[in-house]
């Protein structure tokens, strides 16, 4: 049996797959968490695998995503591109925009939002 290769396509077909994973979990549900945390370790795994695999061209079609705020898809790649992957700067400060609106909201996502930008800018 031959191995399909994965186009960027499939990849960002597969990542919006586990962000409504991530958009659906019960967090009274242990079982709804753990596949919540095994589908936030796929996105990380999936942008670390274009970009080993596709490079900046992989990587440039993944921004695009934060364009899309559909499932909070443009929260998930702001943060994990920050995370991982070297940005040219329009595109960072793109993504930074998108955590430093939630951070200036209310409840957990904003003291999340609030507490990552400390240690994402204390890292730079």
């Amino acid at each position: 049996m031959q191995h399909l290769k994965m186009t960027i396509d499939d990849y960002i077909a597969d990542y919006k797959r586990q962000v409504l994973i991530c958009a659906q979990v019960d967090y009274a549900d242990m079982r709804s968490v753990k596949r919540n945390n095994a589908a936030v370790d796929k996105m990380y795994h999936i942008i670390e695998t274009v970009n080993n695999t596709f490079g900046q061209g992989g990587i440039k079609k993944f921004e695009e995503l934060l364009n899309d705020n559909s499932n909070k898809t443009d929260v998930w790649i702001a943060f994990q591109l920050l995370d991982r992957i070297r940005l040219d700067k329009e595109v960072e400060e793109r993504a930074l925009k998108i955590i430093e609106s939630i951070a200036e909201g209310k409840g957990t996502d904003a003291i999340g939002a609030k507490y990552w930008l400390k240690n994402w800018k204390l890292k730079k």
